[in-house]
């Protein structure tokens, strides 16, 4: 019988095997690649928000630092000092984050880059047309934190083998704008807002560096013009007061307990028509219930008390001007004011309040601002620009 040999194309069994793990050690090498690629990617991704959430931080920690204190004292503007107070404030913070954060996020001295400008459209983004000028006066704090490759503390990447992959340059650009165009108030379910129950003619505010004393803080005062605001007294010869304490409530008459609470906590959101105070403005006045005098002389040494409990603290005094209605005022603005004093000043036997108050800067997150009112020379909000 004649004999067929089976002729095959197939490998051996063995020469298959071979080749399959040959293509499976393959496929897991560019697995292993590709997995390491993306870990790097992720973490380079983790870096750069973590620098961006931190160059935040920073900026909004050092912004106020621009703040010029020639302006407390009517005196010439000049931030030069304050820039470097901004930038010394930036660092700190730098380190204060440094200290709660893993190296491989740690920045370096020599990462930070902080500089000031103005920018003219506060309600816009900053880019062309709305440019950051680098020029005073000064309203925004641009903070760059840049890890460069070769510098100091580059970003090394986080899976590294045979390959050496080189460090990258890892960038973030933060802005922070201080916006004082100040309208009104809205405090939060949280945060109330630091107003004081006290009004003072707006036209005396604006007058207090015309021979105005500088007793405080004693002895020798510290080049920053104070303001006495008085209630008026009972005693028709003493009725020369500047003052009232009024309603933050529109439709509501003054209450007295309610005036003591809020010279302690400010104003929350309960105590407010809308939970909101204004706007109040010179172009739109708002008109609220006010008392001239303190009801008596219990009344005045409960003001006092209260008021001597914030020596020291900043607070917002409503600037008014006179209303046609009786019993009211029209608040058309606000100061951030530091309580120096509070005294029960007597006239011709009868009590009456005399606080002293003095300039100053208050940030505040409650603050309602417009980007078309005027500038408000002590009160102001921070804004995250980028």
């Amino acid at each position: 019988m004649k004999q067929y040999q089976s002729i095959s194309n197939r490998p051996p069994a063995h020469g298959r095997r071979g080749a399959i793990v040959v293509l499976f050690l393959f496929f897991m090498v560019i697995g292993v690649l590709m997995a390491a690629l993306a870990l790097n990617w992720s973490f380079l991704v983790l870096v750069q928000r973590d620098m961006q959430w931190r160059g935040q931080a920073i900026a909004l920690a050092a912004a106020p630092s621009l703040l010029d204190e020639a302006l407390l004292r009517d005196q010439t503007p000049d931030q030069s000092d304050d820039l470097i107070a901004a930038v010394t404030a930036a660092d700190l913070y730098r380190q204060l984050n440094n200290a709660t954060t893993g190296a491989r996020l740690q920045l370096a001295a020599a990462d930070l880059l902080v500089d000031a400008g103005y920018v003219s459209d506060i309600s816009t983004t900053i880019g062309p047309g709305n440019e950051f000028e680098p020029t005073e006066p000064y309203n925004t704090l641009r903070v760059q934190i840049l890890r460069d490759s070769a510098g100091g503390n580059p970003v090394q990447p986080l899976v590294n083998g045979h390959w050496n992959a080189d460090p990258v340059d890892v960038m973030a650009t933060s802005y922070v704008t201080l916006d004082n165009r100040l309208v009104g108030w809205r405090p939060t379910a949280t945060s109330n807002a630091p107003l004081l129950p006290i009004s003072v003619l707006a036209a005396d505010w604006a007058a207090r560096a015309v021979g105005g004393a500088d007793n405080f803080p004693s002895p020798g005062g510290n080049d920053i013009y104070e303001l006495q605001v008085r209630l008026d007294s009972s005693d028709p010869m003493a009725a020369d007061g500047n003052a009232a304490v009024v309603s933050l409530d529109p439709s509501q008459s003054v209450s007295f307990m309610k005036v003591l609470d809020q010279i302690t906590d400010g104003a929350a959101i309960a105590d407010l028509a809308g939970g909101q105070f204004g706007p109040a403005t010179i172009a739109s006045p708002l008109t609220v219930f006010a008392e001239s005098e303190a009801a008596s002389q219990a009344s005045t040494t409960a003001l006092v008390v209260k008021l001597n409990e914030q020596l020291g603290e900043c607070r917002v005094l409503l600037l008014h001007q006179p209303s046609a209605a009786a019993g009211k005022v029209e608040i058309i603005g606000f100061a951030g004011v530091r309580i120096m004093e509070a005294v029960d000043e007597e006239g011709g036997g009868e009590h009456r309040l005399r606080l002293t108050v003095e300039p100053c800067f208050v940030v505040h997150h409650t603050a309602w601002t417009d980007p078309t009112a005027a500038e408000n020379t002590w009160i102001h909000k921070l804004r995250v620009r980028r």
